[in-house]
């Protein structure tokens, strides 16, 4: 189990100018995994939470204070997010297969969204998608 908190700021438009949190720096973050491994057999579950971070979005040039995502706003604030990921594998130790490993890997299992909202007002989404989970198989032999 693992955690982490921050509290950064920077001077994006200059030393004379206001502090602002670092683009894509969740304040929390925080996972767990639980895992199980015995004659060649294992299996992984982690869970995974970020808090919410801000987001400069900047078409073109540098950012401004005055309006990185539209004329009258400044940021765009990525939601909090919790996303679970499970591994299982297999390690044939004897017999015909003896160095062959197999592994399924699973991403997003709960289909967590991507949010986004304009200065961190829930009314105005700038960004809603969802990816579904994903998986990939791979397979690897020792001589």
């Amino acid at each position: 189990m693992g955690g982490a908190y921050t509290d950064s700021g920077i001077k994006p438009w200059g030393p004379t100018n206001a502090s602002a949190p670092i683009s894509g720096l969740s304040r929390h973050v925080a996972n767990i995994t639980a895992y199980y491994e015995r004659h060649g057999f294992s299996v992984r579950v982690s869970d995974r939470y970020r808090s919410e971070n801000r987001q400069y979005i900047t078409t073109f040039g540098v950012p401004s204070p005055s309006g990185d995502v539209n004329p009258n706003g400044g940021f765009s604030v990525a939601q909090p997010e919790n996303v679970i990921d499970a591994q299982v594998g297999y390690a044939f130790e004897k017999g015909r297969f003896k160095g062959l490993s197999v592994l399924l890997q699973a991403y997003n299992l709960n289909n967590e969204p991507l949010i986004t909202y304009d200065n961190n007002d829930p009314r105005r989404v700038i960004n809603y998608q969802t990816y579904g989970a994903s998986f990939s198989f791979g397979a690897s032999y020792k001589f």
